[in-house]
């Protein structure tokens, strides 16, 4: 009896966390019956799931219209997680440092649940526009981060993510085929950077580099990202150097 609590309990979780899910990527606040219709959970059951959700500060209800939103407690407490990466506090002021030196963007990702999660960017005024903002999700195998992230990863780990992630094209340049991107990982792992030779998007290229932890263990990337025209043989290369500079930095003050 006690195994069938758990388990209602455990499924309740799940639901709960399929909501904050669904509202995080809703574009407005949805009804009961709009959460109902896109989870397909009956009303009943939504409604106590809502109702506790809204009790511990993660999801608020408009008093006008009655519509659920996330509430500013998930925003607070994204903010503390983020703040807790010392990885990312230690490269701030490198990042800031290289944007100054070099006037493109500089960009901080991991690796979360096979996507390319960015953590931290800095821009200056004249770095391209790309969707980088801290908390967006893009596909690793058709940017500078993925692959280096990909890199730290056993082969059977890739083969495994790429198997439910698919090898997505994004312009005629991204890589498709499993053993093509695996043989660039090689390469990635030899050279200690990865390149995204417009991959992503047509007209961007960036270098990358790893930030391993005390283990030794590829958690993090470091990159520049900029227009080809501006990413050349020489500057490529100074940017590369930076770019491991303060990553050999940053590694140094975490095995403090």
């Amino acid at each position: 009896m006690e195994t069938q609590t758990g388990d209602r309990n455990i499924k309740s979780i799940v639901k709960a966390a399929n909501i904050i899910d669904l509202l995080s990527e809703a574009e407005a606040p949805l009804s009961l019956g709009e959460i109902a219709n896109r989870l397909d959970m009956q009303k009943s059951t939504l409604h106590g799931i809502l109702a506790t959700l809204c009790a511990v500060g993660f999801v608020a209800q408009s008093p006008e219209n009655g519509r659920y939103r996330l509430s500013v407690k998930l925003f607070e407490l994204g903010n503390k997680v983020a703040a807790s990466w010392n990885e990312r506090k230690l490269a701030y002021p490198y990042m800031k440092r290289i944007v100054a030196q070099t006037g493109e963007a500089v960009h901080m990702a991991v690796l979360e649940d096979g996507d390319v999660l960015y953590i931290q960017k800095q821009e200056s005024e004249q770095s391209i526009r790309i969707v980088t903002d801290n908390g967006v999700r893009l596909p690793p195998h058709c940017s500078g981060v993925g692959k280096v992230l990909l890199s730290g990863l056993s082969d059977s780990e890739i083969q495994k993510l790429v198997r439910k992630k698919g090898l997505v094209r994004y312009t005629d340049r991204t890589i498709t085929d499993f053993d093509s991107l695996m043989t660039e990982l090689e390469t990635v792992r030899r050279q200690g950077y990865a390149l995204d030779d417009q991959e992503f998007m047509i007209g961007l290229k960036c270098v990358a580099v790893p930030i391993a932890d005390y283990h030794g263990k590829i958690k993090t990337a470091l990159s520049i990202s900029a227009p080809v025209a501006r990413m050349d043989g020489e500057r490529l290369e100074r940017n590369r150097l930076l770019l491991q500079e303060a990553a050999d930095a940053i590694m140094k003050q975490l095995k403090r």
